[in-house]
């Protein structure tokens, strides 16, 4: 019998992805006025892209962080990419409650970083600036006080008060002494009183949160004995009709004729102080405030207070004018980097009591005490196996997105400033102990900066399987305080097989002798007793999947062949 040869011939074709490389275009800021409509219109990133000669292709937008306020307060048509509004945008909650915006801290206006990515591969980075507007009324902390007033008193005589705050802004604050007769029935009455008012009393503003009345004339006790009027207080750079008042009623005495006057060092007019965060103890003093009385007895003896807006943190002494700390940790730049306290002095007098007030402004200097917070989100190619931990395909092209990352510390100035680094190691099954990994040092991933803190996670190049079958990433965020304090991520990322690689026989020929015997046609194929072993084939292939053998028969006319174990051949002969 003449010997059978056997010719084996397998084409693999492996298509190969375009080298595609994550790219950044940043676009010129967008203004818009707080509180738009809902679907008020931002951007046309699509128009942008057409001005950028790429109307060829076909996009597809999505926010680059899904849960985010991105995508809470703005909606974007993925085909379009028009970005419009989804919620109320109010300044004061970015700025004031959430705090997310880019220029918060001494700004009147809030800017709110977007970052729009397309096909997972182009990222386009812009600002919207929420542009202020008035819609908030000063507020005044009472809407009623009391003064009392001595008969003698002086004609220029300040009275100091506690002045209005505004919500909307950091902007100057206007007062105005007007009547406060609801009876009033013309125009006429109204400014012949107005008039009056005001050749009598006047408001002194002229420094920040400072607010004076001064007397222009003496009061006769004799004459009037309680004088009533109202205050009212808007934003003088927009003059709007947004208005807050406060009603002031004198009481007119006509003994206890001096007011406490503070002793403040460098002849100031308010007291100020620093403390670190870290300092703020329960106890711990911090200034002690002193005022002088020129009566004598108890119109001259003189008691501290505190205004309530900050009896939880602080604590003042009546008798000697100590201020301290209220409790442990209770002073927290985090929370507000400086504290404006209002401190009464009043005396003691049974009748004609007077009192007077300063500001003692309570500096936090912040310390290094947040670590960076770092927050990651993969992207949706990638399959999440568990927390920190996922896979992805071993034919990731250079320069292909895998995550986004962004990093938060919540102290300020270089306490705040952070980097972020990557360290990495690749792994492999060790063949010869399975239970083992071997690893080596990596560069096959990368961070790419995006804008301020947010980064993109991308591969540096092809990734392949049959080398290194995982990477163990690290992330480590530092800040730039001092001690420095950092935080570290770990991630693990599995990568999948598929189907790159061709089998290959160990021969590039096999030849198998056979001597000739007789065999029953009618044997059973199945029953191995009656079958000949020929020899043993093998091939190996890189990847995972198990390798099947297929014969194509030579010399079909003479002898029917069947392959029943893997590697055996077997002959049936006719």
């Amino acid at each position: 019998m003449d010997f059978v040869q056997l010719f084996f011939f397998i084409t693999f074709i492996v298509g190969v992805l375009s080298n595609n490389s994550l790219d950044i275009m940043k676009l010129e800021p967008v203004e818009i006025e707080e509180e738009p409509p809902i679907n008020t219109f931002i951007i046309d990133i699509g128009s942008k892209l057409k001005d950028s000669n790429l109307s060829e292709f076909n996009f597809n937008f999505q926010f680059s962080l899904a849960e985010s306020f991105q995508s809470q307060f703005f909606a974007i048509d993925k085909q379009t990419g028009i970005i419009k509004t989804k919620r109320e945008l109010d300044r004061e909650i970015f700025c004031g409650v959430l705090g997310i915006c880019l220029s918060c801290a001494g700004s009147y206006n809030c800017t709110l970083p977007l970052d729009i990515l397309i096909n997972g591969e182009k990222s386009v980075v812009f600002e919207v600036i929420i542009l202020e507007k008035d819609e908030y009324a000063p507020i005044f902390s009472s809407s009623r006080i009391i003064l009392n007033i001595d008969e003698n008193t002086p004609p220029n005589f300040e009275y100091e008060l506690i002045p209005a705050k505004d919500v909307d802004s950091l902007h100057e604050i206007a007062y105005d002494i007007a009547p406060d007769d609801l009876k009033i029935s013309s125009d006429a009455d109204y400014m012949n009183l107005y008039n009056k008012l005001n050749k009598r009393l006047a408001l002194s503003a002229t420094k920040p949160n400072k607010l004076s009345l001064i007397l222009l004339e003496p009061f006769d006790y004799e004459e009037v004995k309680e004088f009533s009027f109202k205050i009212e207080a808007y934003d003088k750079m927009f003059k709007s009709n947004f208005t807050g008042s406060q009603i002031v009623t004198l009481l007119i005495f006509d003994k206890n004729d001096n007011y406490p006057v503070y002793i403040i060092p460098n002849n100031k007019d308010n007291y100020e102080l620093s403390i670190d965060e870290s300092d703020a103890i329960s106890g711990k003093p911090l200034l002690t405030v002193k005022a002088i009385d020129k009566d004598s007895g108890e119109n001259g003896l003189v008691k501290y207070s505190l205004y309530k807006d900050y009896e939880n943190l602080f604590h003042m002494d009546h008798d000697t004018g100590l201020l301290s700390v209220s409790f442990n940790d209770s002073l927290d730049f985090e929370r507000a980097p400086a504290y404006i306290l209002i401190v009464k002095a009043q005396d003691c007098g049974k009748v004609n009591s007077t009192s007077s007030f300063v500001e003692v402004i309570v500096n936090i200097n912040d310390v290094n005490d947040n670590k960076p917070y770092i927050n990651l989100t993969i992207n949706n190619e990638c399959n999440l196996k568990d927390k920190n931990h996922f896979s992805i395909p071993e034919t990731s092209i250079s320069k292909r997105y895998i995550a986004e990352i962004s990093v938060k510390d919540l102290d300020t100035g270089l306490n705040g400033k952070t980097s972020l680094e990557l360290k990495q190691i690749k792994c492999k099954i060790d063949l010869k102990n399975f239970e083992k990994e071997l690893c080596q040092t990596s560069e096959d991933f990368e961070l790419v900066k995006k804008i301020s803190n947010i980064y993109s996670l991308v591969t540096k190049k092809k990734l392949d399987r049959e080398l290194y079958d995982k990477y163990y990433l690290d992330l480590i965020a530092v800040d730039f305080g001092y001690p420095s304090l950092n935080s570290t991520l770990k991630l693990k990322i599995d990568i999948d097989d598929i189907n790159d690689n061709i089998p290959i026989f160990s021969q590039d020929l096999y030849v198998f002798n056979l001597l000739e015997e007789k065999t029953s046609f009618s044997a059973k194929v199945k029953d191995l007793k009656e079958w000949i072993s020929v020899g043993f084939i093998e091939a190996k292939d890189d990847d995972l999947d198990v390798l099947e053998y297929h014969i194509e028969m030579l010399n079909q006319d003479k002898c029917k062949l069947y392959f029943y174990i893997l590697k055996t051949i077997y002959f049936v002969l006719n």
